[in-house]
């Protein structure tokens, strides 16, 4: 046998032993080190899916924290009461201010002052032959077109509503200028401006178209006064506007 004949013989029989050799190694090396990739894998997956927001153990969101608790989840009926005192807001309502005058000290009084003053809103108007005022003021008008006579019943004769003011009975003076304005459809109708002091006439003043007039009445032991302006039975026309103005209380 040739020499290069020799040689392929020894390569082939090495060949053979290294490839006996790699498939007869122990199994428990094959394990550790596919054993030794598949932890590597495992680590690298758990950390991958906890950073990326996944659930990991410990992290599960059991069934108590998402129930609702039904002890917790009562009106406590001391603060779900409909108290008839206050409004739907939660103010307090009232059933009209209750005026007391300070000793020695003149108060206006204005809308808000009055108990009642339907009818009636305060705003800037001129009397004649005084000027600019700031009052309260209504308009009288019939109801039909012509003035109602006695004949007429509760339309007879054509007054405003109640201007009406509650005090507290203590010492003191209520005081009130009251006229036309210029806004009076007819210059030549005559107004009566009457008081009631506990629902008593007091003082009352017949008022042409420019003339003013002030009443006053002394407030101890009164509890109600009420302004009303009618048109006199005497006039002839009767449709006009009413104010009353520089309205004051002084105690004492």
């Amino acid at each position: 046998m040739s020499v290069g004949g020799n040689m392929r013989r020894h390569s082939l029989i090495m060949a053979s032993l290294a490839l006996v050799a790699g498939c007869s190694l122990p199994a428990a090396s094959q394990t550790g080190a596919s054993g030794t990739a598949t932890s590597g894998g495992t680590s690298a997956a758990t950390t991958d899916t906890s950073d990326g927001g996944g659930t990991a153990a410990g992290d599960s969101i059991g069934p108590s924290s998402d129930t609702v608790d039904p002890s917790t989840d009562t009106v406590d009926p001391s603060t779900d009461t409909d108290d008839p005192s206050t409004d739907t807001d939660g103010t307090p309502q009232s059933e009209g201010p209750v005026v007391t005058g300070t000793l020695g000290v003149e108060q206006e009084l204005h809308q808000p002052n009055f108990f009642s003053s339907e009818g009636w809103a305060e705003r800037n108007t001129r009397v004649p032959l005084v000027g600019p005022v700031f009052g309260m003021v209504q308009q009288l008008q019939p109801l039909g077109s012509a003035c109602p006579t006695e004949q007429d019943g509760d339309e007879f004769p054509v007054s405003t509503s109640p201007l009406e003011l509650r005090l507290d009975g203590k010492p003191g003076t209520l005081k009130m200028t009251v006229g036309q304005t210029t806004n009076s459809r007819d210059s030549d109708v005559l107004l009566d401006a009457k008081l009631l002091v506990d629902d008593a006439p007091s003082k009352t003043a017949t008022l042409k178209y420019n003339q003013t007039n002030t009443l006053s009445t002394p407030v101890a032991g009164v509890s109600v006064v009420k302004l009303i302006f009618s048109v006199d039975v005497t006039s002839k026309t009767c449709t006009a506007e009413a104010v009353a103005y520089n309205i004051t209380i002084r105690g004492g």
